[in-house]
């Protein structure tokens, strides 16, 4: 039987036997190997307490190496990069001996998310020291993110390594209110010190900073009632997702479905009631945030049509279930897809629940 070679098989290799060459007959001896099947190739090198351990991937069709840098059982640092050189020497040289500060000269690739995120902490305190208190770095996986917290308030920083433009989302009690691109240090870090020092409102950002970008949340935020605005855009993203499946549930059911979620809307229950769906049901809950603590009704929806004697046919089917606490309370179907009074009843019922 003839098994399918991965391009990923093929840079491993490459590389495995250019490194082959660079370490035969050192002194102590070099120990590596290369493992892996399918798309999952790479290998590790070691001597003494430095180890390294390649992963290699393709990217349109060129290699790409993800490295990571050991000592004594732990690893201290991580780099990506497409250059094999690159790769090949960087290892030599930890395997070598060289200190992570010596490779961070020589490979900007290695911990580039890290001393990125260093490098604009250290440019926005300078520019206002009052927010070197304010700082959080948290690591994702290989890469760093720059936060800076407040209380209920809280900025992210990106940033685009070729551009310079750092990207920052300002949130309010967990919600995204506001974002801008910039490169501009000074501005941004003025704008930090107003938003989570001196706590502005997000009008008075606006004013003082016209290029932000104001999310549809962040009225609702100043006026006290963010509940209700994250509810309201919980609905036109449910709208929206039952309009981008339709290719899965089909014209006629999606019609349907979105129909009833405009009959509920019509009567105001999108500002009480979050939405949201698990594969194809539809969730409506008093969850502050995604997820269903608490009660919530769930409706799943089925659609069908055929020609039989009696000539064309139609059948619905709309399925709903009220549970609290994970436990059903109410379970009944209706034979059309419509807000009907039972419904209607179960709905008064949940929007009197608390929030939680």
């Amino acid at each position: 039987m003839d098994f399918m070679r991965y391009p990923e098989e093929d840079h491993a290799q490459d590389l495995y036997k250019d490194l082959t060459e660079k370490f035969v007959n050192r002194t102590p001896p070099i120990i590596y190997s290369i493992k892996g099947a399918g798309v999952h190739w790479g290998f590790y090198v070691k001597s003494g307490c430095k180890i390294c351990s390649i992963e290699c991937f393709d990217k349109f069709g060129s290699p790409e190496y993800f490295i990571s840098f050991g000592k004594n059982s732990k690893r201290v640092a991580t780099g990506r990069t497409s250059s094999k050189l690159d790769t090949i020497n960087a290892v030599d040289d930890w395997i070598k001996g060289d200190e992570l500060s010596i490779l961070y000269k020589k490979f900007s690739f290695i911990d580039r998310s890290k001393r990125d995120v260093i490098k604009i902490y250290k440019e926005l305190v300078t520019t206002d020291s009052s927010l070197s208190k304010l700082v959080k770095i948290e690591r994702c996986f290989s890469d760093y993110q720059l936060w800076f917290k407040s209380d209920d308030r809280a900025v992210y920083i990106g940033y685009n390594h070729q551009n310079k433009i750092l990207d920052a989302s300002c949130r309010g009690d967990n919600a995204l209110l506001f974002k801008l691109k910039t490169q501009d240090r000074k501005s941004l870090a003025k704008l930090l010190k107003r938003w989570l020092c001196d706590r502005a409102l997000p009008s008075q950002i606006q004013t003082e900073f016209p290029w932000v970008e104001m999310g549809n949340l962040a009225d609702f935020y100043e006026k006290g009632n963010l509940f209700e605005g994250e509810v309201l855009e919980s609905w036109n993203s449910i709208e929206n997702f039952y309009e981008s499946n339709r290719i899965c549930l089909g014209n006629e059911l999606t019609d349907l479905m979105i129909k009833f979620i405009k009959s509920m809307r019509q009567e105001g229950y999108d500002r009480y009631l979050r939405a949201g769906q698990s594969v194809y049901y539809l969730n409506l809950s008093r969850s502050r945030k995604h997820g269903y603590l608490g009660s919530y009704i769930s409706f799943w929806g089925e659609y069908d049509s055929f020609h039989g004697y009696n000539g064309y046919k139609e059948i619905q089917c709309l399925r709903v279930t009220y549970s609290v606490e994970c436990k059903t309370v109410e379970e009944f179907e209706e034979d059309e897809i419509i807000l009907t009074p039972r419904i209607r009843n179960l709905l008064h019922q949940l929007a009197k629940q608390p929030i939680n």
